[in-house]
Formats: structure tokens, sequence, C-alpha cells
């Protein structure tokens, strides 16, 4: 089966669950899981922002914590996972008070930093693990769409902060560091049925199968994952209002 063909019929993912996606990636030096345990286990109150259908915050959701969504079929699949309380909204304008958490949490979603050190306990941390600007490059330059990186420029305009002028704004702050890190390893589509997969459910650019069945059938199994890890402490004093 080809890619293109593949693509007409490729199924969509129930919430955020990719369990069932056929990969293979080559680690990338870090367990975001295990550092969501770690740093939920230290906390008393934590929040998970973009929690899609729980799948990875129920491995540290407790009864008091908080996780948000904002589409309504997702935050229904999470309902069925979670202990804690569920929200609806976004990541750029949290629905929450002044330093109402101790650990904020996002997973590929990227929350306003305005907003992550507002809602954050003085000292507290923020955790996030976001997609690198230079996510299966070969097979984005063999569609003609650029880079990860300039599609979300484009998507989010002016509202774009890439990695590097993300933690900037966090060092302006006066925010402390606590890890950074940068994860370009090698990832393989086990067979075209699994790239078809990642095309119809990941946030890409337009496909339009007839016009592109060529391209999408020229597509490399053999790629990259490119992974960003930033983990930062807010200052111990009054922070922003």
């Amino acid at each position: 089966m080809t890619v293109s063909e593949a693509l007409r019929i490729a199924t969509t993912i129930d919430g955020w669950d990719w369990s069932e996606h056929r990969a293979r990636m080559a680690p990338l030096g870090w367990s975001y899981p295990d550092l969501l345990l770690e740093y939920a286990a230290h906390s008393a109150r934590a929040i998970d922002v973009g929690t899609g259908g729980g799948e990875i915050y129920s491995v540290a959701a407790r009864a008091g914590d908080v996780a948000l969504e904002f589409d309504p079929e997702r935050l229904a699949i999470a309902r069925t996972r979670l202990p804690c309380s569920l929200v609806r909204g976004d990541q750029a304008r949290l629905p929450f008070a002044n330093h109402s958490f101790d650990l904020l949490a996002d997973r590929h979603v990227g929350v306003d930093p305005t907003e992550v050190v507002r809602v954050l306990s003085p000292g507290g941390i923020y955790l996030t693990q976001r997609p690198g600007g230079h996510i299966c490059q070969n097979i984005f330059e063999a569609m003609g769409w650029g880079s990860n990186d300039a599609f979300w420029r484009q998507v989010d305009g002016t509202n774009y902060r890439d990695f590097d002028s993300t933690v900037a704004w966090y060092q302006l702050a006066g925010c402390q560091i606590v890890r950074r890190e940068n994860a370009y390893v090698d990832y393989e589509f086990l067979d075209e049925q699994a790239l078809a997969f990642w095309l119809a459910n990941a946030p890409l650019p337009a496909i339009d199968i007839d016009r592109d069945a060529e391209k999408l059938d020229r597509l490399p199994l053999r790629t990259n994952w490119h992974s960003n890890l930033l983990i930062v402490r807010t200052p111990a004093g009054e922070a922003p209002r």
C-alpha cells in the first residue's frame, strides 16, 4: 500500500492517544512522564495544560490537581482517565487566580510565559516538553513545507516564540533555568500506514491527497525527531500580577 492510499483510510486518534502509532524513536535523553512524576511528588498542587485525553498526565494526577483542555471531545475522554478537576480553556489565558499552583506542566502545548509566571507560586516549577523546529525535516522538505518551525510561525504569527526566545524570556524575568535540553534523534515509521497515520493526525500543513499523491508516495520512512525540554523555577519573591 502506498502512503497516499493509506492516508485515504487512515484512522483518527481518540483524545491525544498515540499508543497505536507504529514508529520507532531513539531515546531523547529524558523521560517526560518520569520528570512529571518527580516534580508532582514535590508539589502541593499541579496543573497540566493541554492535557488532551489525559494520556500522559494520568501517571501523576491527584485529586487536588487540575487538568486544562480546550477541545471538548478530548476533555470528555480525559474525564474517564483523571481523578482531578478538569477545566475547559487554552494556554493563552489560564482561567485561574495568581499563585494557584506549585507545578505547571505541558507537553507539546507551550503556555504563554506571562501566564506561567502569574499562576505559579513563587519558587514554582514549569515543566514542558516542546516539539522542536525540525521534526521530520526530510519529510517537511519533500512536501515543500520548509520546517516545523516555519509552519508554527505562520500559524501563531506574532504570538510565536521559538525555544531560544522562550528561554531568554524566562531568564529576563528572573527565573532559574533548571534544565534545558535539545534532542535530535532518529525516528522511523514502521510502514506506510504508520506514516499516513501521523500525516492524518499531527498538526501539519494541509494535504490534498490527489494533488500531493506523487510527493506522498516518495516520502521516506526514516527521518528524525526533534524535541526541547525546559524546566523553569519562578523567582522566590512575589510573582508578577
